[in-house]
């Protein structure tokens, strides 16, 4: 027994001596990837609610930009054409240089050159009116002097401002209250321009080709033409760029302003003088020499004068701001212009109206004015052929005839 247990010992002491003289080696060790670094749960938030606030700000936007396009005016449209077939073409809001350069050929002193701002956009009638035109308000009436072998197409001429007035309140009627007026002086020089710095709206030179005047009597350094010495259809020849025909020659125009000398300073809607002797002419006609024809030139006359060169063109406001729509009311008046001869030969009794009160206190009548009345206000250029009626502002159911007052 004693034999067996010291061999098992000094197995037991060999087999810890062999372990104890061996080196353990450690295991490789196991080559990891590096772990990425995440986002905090803080900054997901705050990216997720800057994307959030970011859509939103951008729907807003688009909103916003909806109800504008919702509450703007919507655009005029680019021509319109009335009952009795005259056709009118939108001219817009602008600024531009009246009058002329101190160089320019037939200049006259009386063409101070300034700048001019149109704030309200208008309609002009593309062609002077015909005799066509004026025969369907005017119930077959024909004063022009070109009518024996001329047709509807061309244009009316030999009527007076006095003339051209009871027209335009025919006209009015006839439309159901629309607002037809003379262009100012102004609204016929930008609207003649179109864009334009030269003499005319066809360059430093107006030929025959391009206008009815007198051939004979061309610009300088420009080559002379055919005098026609009479009328030609409306819209012969091409329009300036803003569509309109005959600006330059054919006949001359009428316009609502009295004749006065202009300002040197930057004006604002100008619509002329209060009261005058002589209304203000445009344009030039078939008799006139390229001078006469300018954008710029200014010719005036008595409200009363006629002549075969003489006619005119309309503008229509958009809207109803210078007029009501009150047929009744336009009805007087055409009845006080039927009789013409009857208050031509009285003397007229008017209320003035000379501040804003009393527009407002004043009737509220539907008749047409030019720009700077308030709405409704019954602004009567009745201008005379003695010169007894300027300007005036007045109601009428205030005229009086009776001499003796």
């Amino acid at each position: 027994m004693r034999c067996e247990l010291d061999e098992l010992l000094g197995s037991t002491r060999r087999l810890a001596k062999k372990l104890l003289s061996e080196q353990i080696v450690p295991p490789p060790a196991i080559a990891t990837k590096p772990t990425p670094i995440v986002e905090s749960e803080t900054e997901e938030i705050e990216t997720k609610a800057k994307a959030e606030a970011e859509a939103i700000a951008k729907a807003k936007e688009i909103e916003r930009i909806k109800a504008e396009e919702i509450s703007k005016p919507a655009e005029p449209e680019q021509k319109i054409t009335n009952s009795i077939g005259m056709t009118f073409v939108y001219i817009k809001p602008g600024t531009f240089m009246i009058g002329s350069p101190t160089g320019e050929h037939g200049r006259g002193n009386d063409e101070t050159q300034h700048q001019v701002t149109l704030t309200r956009g208008f309609y002009m009638q593309t062609t002077e009116v015909t005799q066509g035109q004026w025969k369907a308000v005017k119930e077959g009436n024909n004063p022009s002097y070109f009518k024996q072998w001329w047709g509807d197409n061309y244009p009316i001429e030999n009527v007076s401002w006095d003339d051209v007035q009871e027209f335009i309140l025919r006209l009015n009627q006839k439309e159901g209250g629309s607002n037809y007026r003379l262009p100012t002086e102004a609204e016929w020089e930008y609207a003649a321009r179109s864009g334009t710095i030269t003499p005319f709206y066809t360059g430093n030179c107006l030929s025959t080709d391009q206008a009815n005047y007198s051939g004979d009597n061309p610009f300088p350094s420009c080559s002379k033409g055919e005098y026609r010495k009479k009328t030609v259809k409306t819209g012969s020849f091409s329009p300036n760029t803003w569509e309109l025909y005959d600006m330059h020659g054919n006949v001359r125009e009428w316009c609502q302003d009295w004749d006065g000398d202009y300002s040197s300073d930057s004006v604002v809607d100008p619509s002329g003088p209060l009261s005058g002797s002589y209304r203000v002419i445009r344009g030039g006609g078939w008799d006139s020499s390229a001078g006469h024809c300018r954008s710029a030139e200014r010719e005036f006359d008595t409200p009363g004068y006629r002549y075969g060169d003489l006619g005119f063109r309309l503008v229509k406001d958009i809207g109803n701001f210078y007029v009501t729509n009150k047929e009744s009311d336009l009805s007087e008046v055409v009845d006080l212009f039927t009789s013409l001869d009857k208050w031509r030969s009285s003397r007229v009794k008017c209320n003035q109206i000379r501040n804003i009160d009393e527009y407002e206190r004043g009737f509220r009548k539907g008749f047409s004015g030019p720009p700077g009345l308030v709405d409704g206000s019954a602004d009567f250029n009745l201008g005379h052929s003695d010169g007894m009626i300027s300007k005036m502002k007045m109601f009428p159911n205030q005229l009086d005839t009776d001499d003796s007052k």
